[in-house]
This record gives structure tokens, C-alpha cells and sequence, in this order.
């Protein structure tokens, strides 16, 4: 069975599909292709869980309709103000 998500991340929401016995890990490298957001600095919230990215969709209990809340760790943050912060003296 396929089911739809909705993945909320900031301003932005995002519709995937997944089958339920699909991999949470498989989702998180799904929407890392879409925020930018790395696996490792993701936590993956429903229903105000955060899912095991060892886990399946089924076994987290998540069904078709799902809306899932993308949170991105500090780390992530960082990681965008180091890539975006100019360095004196390059050119």
C-alpha cells in the first residue's frame, strides 16, 4: 500500500510518496534531496514523536495522510552560516 505524506519543514510543505512498509531512513534521504537538510541533522515528528530512522513507516504507526514536522538540529544552522560566510583575503 502507498501512502502520501505531507512533510511540513518551515514556510514549506512538501507531498511524497511512500509505501508503508518503506524504510523512516528511506523518507529522511527522500527529503534531504528536497529541504537540503542532511539525515544526520534531521528528527522526523508525528503525531509529537520523533521517528526511528531504523525503523518503517508501518511499525511507527504512521498511515496515508500523515503530516510529518521536518525539525533540523543546531548543527544544521552552523552548517549554512560556515558555507555562506565570505573569507577576507579570497577572491
Amino acid at each position: 500500500m502507498t501512502l502520501t505524506l505531507s512533510i511540513k519543514y518551515g514556510k514549506s510543505t512538501h507531498q511524497i510518496e511512500f509505501a508503508e512498509d518503506a524504510g523512516v531512513l528511506a523518507v529522511m534521504q527522500d527529503v534531504e534531496k528536497l529541504t537540503g537538510v542532511p539525515v544526520r541533522h534531521q528528527k522526523l515528528i508525528s503525531q509529537g514523536k520523533v521517528l526511528d530512522a531504523a525503523s518503517t513507516l508501518k511499525a511507527s504507526k504512521v498511515k496515508g495522510g500523515s503530516k510529518l514536522m521536518l525539525m533540523a538540529s543546531g548543527s544544521q544552522t552552523q552548517v549554512l552560516q560556515t558555507t555562506t560566510t565570505s573569507h577576507p583575503g579570497v577572491t
